[in-house]
C-alpha cells in the first residue's frame, strides 16, 4: 500500500489526483487527459486508486505516477491524510471520490472535479449519499443538483475546497497558484455573466464554420448554462448539416442500447431514406457504426441535454420519421424510469410519425403506446394494445463469419455480471468440471463492465480471460475470433423470464449477426430461433458441463453446418423485419 512519509522530498507544484477506479471511460477519460496536461505544464502528478485495474498500463504508457490502495485503506485514513499533505493540491476526481472529499476537506487544498451529469448527481444524492446520512434529504434536486450536493457535503470548515464541475481544464490553472481556494455557488449568475461575454466576444474563434442559426440556437437556449467548445462543435455540425430529403432521425438518448443503431439504419436505408443519428458521448465514443460506411448515414455525438434541446428546434420537423432507438430515458437506474415524451416534453412533430422502439414493455406508459408507432425486437407474448412490430436489428456492418478454431475452442460471453441476466455460477461450476475431467483445449473470453464473479478456484483462472468493457471494434474482433457463445440463461431464477415474456438479450442479436453457434437451456431457445441444428440446446443447468463439452469435440464440419443454418435463419430474420418495418411505414 502506498503511505509515504511526510519527509520525502516532493517538488513544488506536485499534485495528487485521486480516483474510485482507473477505468479509462466517462470521467475517468478525463483524469487521464488531466494528468497529460498537467504534466504537459510542467506539473509533477501522482494518481491514486481506490481500486485496482488493467487499465492502469493505459496511463503508465503515458509516464503518470500510477499507485493502488491496498482494500483495506480505508482502516488507515490517518496515512492517506499524512500522504495527501505532502502535496500543494490534491484533486478527486468525480462523485465517486465522495469518500475522500469527505475525509480530506478543510485539511488540505482540494478540488472536486465533478463532470457527472444533474441525473448522475441526482441518483447519487439520492440514494448513495442518503444511506450514509439519513438525516439529511438530498432528493428532488432536479437543475440544482451541483448546488445542492456542494452545500451539503462541503458546507463544514471548508474554506480550502473548490469543486470544479464543467469540462475545460484550464479552469483548473489558476486554482493550482492558491494556497486557499475558495467556493463559489453563485453559479446562475456566474453562468450568465461567462455566456454573455462567451456569445459576444468568443464564439467566433471556436470555429469559422459556426453561423448565425447556431448562435441563435444556443442564445435562446443555453444562455443559463456551460459550453465547452465541443459541445458548440457538435450542435454546430447538427444545425448546418446540409439536409437530405427523405431522412429520418434516429435518437439515443441513453448510454446504452448502441448494438442495435446499426441494424436500424440498416432497415431505414434499405427502404430508401437517409439516416442522421445522435448519441451521447458514451455510446459515440464506443463507436457502434465502426464497422458500417454509408453516404447516407451521418452520426453526431451530442449530450442528452443538447438532445432534449435539438428536438424543440423547427429542423426536427423536416425529418420524415423520428425514431427513439429507446423508449425510455434511464436516469441512472433510479426505480423510476421516465418514458421519453415525458421526459422531452414538447417535441416538434416530423412529417409522419414519431417511431419508438421498446426495450423494456413493463415500463410502456400510455403517453408511448398512443403517440408515436412502437417496434420491438423479438416476437413475445405481450400484452399491449396495439402490438408493437417486430424489428430485429442484428446487423453490424462488416463482419468475418468465421470457422471454428482448431486447437483451442474459444466461448465468449458478453454482458454485465449480474444474476439478473446472466448465471456465472453455471459457468464456474462447468469450467471447473472440465478441468477435472482433464479437458483442456478451451478458453472463456468474457466481456462486460458491471459485476464481479466473487471467489473463483485457482485451478480454472488461466482458462477465463476477462476483457472489461470494450469498445464495438474491439468486441467485434473478438466474436470474429470466438466459436461458441454463451448466454448463461438459467431457466430457474424467475429474473430470467423475462427473456421468454417481456424482452430479450443484445447476446441474442450477436449470435444472429456474426454467426456464433450458442449453448443455450431448451426453455429459451424456441422463441428466439435456436434449434439442434444451429446450435446446442440442452435441457436443466446440470446439462450445460456436458454441452460446452459436445462443442469442443466438434468437428469443422457440423460446425460448418450449424453456422449454415444460423446464417440461413438470421436472413430470413431480417427479410421478415424489413417487411414488417415496410408495412408499418405503410409508404
Amino acid at each position: 500500500m502506498l503511505f509515504k512519509s511526510k519527509n520525502n522530498n516532493y517538488s513544488k507544484k506536485n499534485i495528487l489526483l485521486l480516483s474510485d477506479k482507473l477505468q479509462v471511460e466517462k470521467s475517468e477519460t478525463n483524469l487521464l487527459n488531466l494528468s497529460k496536461t498537467l504534466i504537459e505544464a510542467g506539473y509533477s502528478c501522482t494518481v491514486v486508486s481506490a481500486n485496482d485495474s488493467t487499465e492502469k498500463e493505459i496511463f503508465q504508457n503515458e509516464n503518470i505516477k500510477t499507485e493502488i490502495l491496498n482494500s483495506d485503506y480505508k482502516k488507515h485514513y490517518d496515512k492517506i491524510i499524512e500522504y495527501a499533505k505532502c502535496f500543494d493540491l490534491v484533486i478527486a476526481n468525480g462523485v465517486d471520490a465522495y469518500d475522500f472529499v469527505e475525509l480530506l476537506k478543510g485539511k488540505v487544498s482540494l478540488v472536486w472535479y465533478m463532470r457527472e451529469t444533474d441525473n448522475t448527481i441526482e441518483f447519487i444524492a439520492g440514494n448513495e449519499l442518503t444511506q450514509r446520512h439519513p438525516n439529511r434529504s438530498y432528493l428532488n434536486l432536479s437543475n440544482a443538483a451541483y448546488q445542492q450536493i456542494v452545500k451539503r457535503l462541503i458546507e463544514e470548515n471548508t474554506s480550502n475546497t473548490h469543486v470544479v464541475s464543467n469540462e475545460r481544464i484550464s479552469h483548473f490553472f489558476p486554482l493550482f497558484k492558491k494556497k486557499t481556494l475558495l467556493i463559489n455557488l453563485g453559479f446562475i449568475k456566474f453562468r450568465v455573466t461567462l455566456n454573455l461575454k462567451f456569445l459576444l466576444g468568443k464564439i467566433f474563434s471556436f470555429s469559422d464554420s459556426i453561423n448565425y442559426k447556431t448562435i441563435t440556437f444556443l442564445w435562446k437556449q443555453y444562455r443559463f448554462e456551460y459550453l465547452s467548445r465541443k459541445n458548440i462543435e457538435n450542435i454546430n455540425k447538427f444545425l448546418t448539416l446540409n439536409f437530405k430529403e427523405n431522412a429520418i432521425l434516429l435518437v439515443e438518448i441513453n448510454d446504452c442500447h448502441g448494438e442495435v443503431l446499426p441494424g436500424y439504419s440498416k432497415y431505414f436505408s434499405d427502404l430508401g431514406y437517409n439516416v442522421d443519428v445522435v448519441m451521447p458521448h458514451t455510446e459515440y465514443s464506443l463507436n457502434p457504426f465502426v464497422r458500417c460506411k454509408s453516404d447516407n448515414l451521418h452520426v453526431f455525438e451530442l449530450s442528452k441535454l443538447e438532445i432534449k434541446y435539438l428536438l424543440k428546434n423547427k429542423k426536427i420537423s423536416s425529418y420524415r420519421y423520428i425514431v427513439f432507438n429507446s423508449d425510455i430515458t434511464i436516469n441512472c437506474l433510479q426505480d423510476k424510469l421516465s418514458s421519453l415524451f415525458q421526459y422531452f416534453g414538447k417535441i416538434q412533430k416530423p412529417q409522419k410519425d414519431f417511431i419508438s422502439v421498446i426495450h423494456q414493455p413493463e415500463y410502456i406508459d400510455d403517453i408511448t403506446l398512443n403517440t408515436s408507432k412502437n417496434i420491438i425486437l423479438a416476437d413475445l407474448p405481450l400484452k399491449l394494445n396495439p402490438k408493437p412490430t417486430v424489428v430485429n436489428p442484428h446487423y453490424f456492418g462488416k463482419v468475418k463469419i468465421t470457422p471454428k478454431n482448431d486447437a483451442v475452442t474459444d466461448f465468449i460471453v458478453i454482458g454485465s455480471i449480474q444474476k439478473q441476466r446472466k448465471n456465472y455460477d453455471l459457468l464456474i461450476e462447468a469450467v471447473q468440471g472440465l478441468v477435472n475431467k482433464g479437458i483442456t483445449n478451451f478458453k472463456i473470453t468474457v466481456i462486460g463492465q458491471y459485476g464481479h464473479l466473487g471467489y473463483m478456484p485457482e485451478n480454472i483462472s488461466q482458462y477465463i480471460d476477462f476483457r472489461g468493457k470494450l469498445d464495438f471494434e474491439n468486441m467485434f474482433s473478438a466474436m470474429e475470433r470466438a466459436d461458441f457463445f454463451l448466454p448463461l440463461l438459467d431457466p430457474e431464477n424467475p429474473d430470467h423470464e423475462r427473456y421468454i415474456t417481456t424482452g430479450t438479450s443484445g447476446s441474442f442479436q450477436l449470435i444472429y449477426g456474426f454467426a456464433k453457434p450458442c449453448l443455450i437451456c431448451k426453455k429459451f431457445a424456441d422463441v428466439h430461433g435456436f434449434t439442434n441444428s444451429n446450435s446446442i440446446i440442452y435441457n436443466a443447468n446440470s446439462d450445460l458441463e456436458k454441452s460446452m463439452t459436445d462443442a469442443i469435440n466438434m468437428s469443422s464440419d457440423v460446425y460448418a453446418e450449424k453456422q449454415k443454418e444460423l446464417k440461413q435463419y438470421s436472413q430470413d430474420l431480417y427479410q421478415k423485419s424489413l417487411e414488417n418495418l415496410r408495412g408499418m411505414l405503410n409508404e
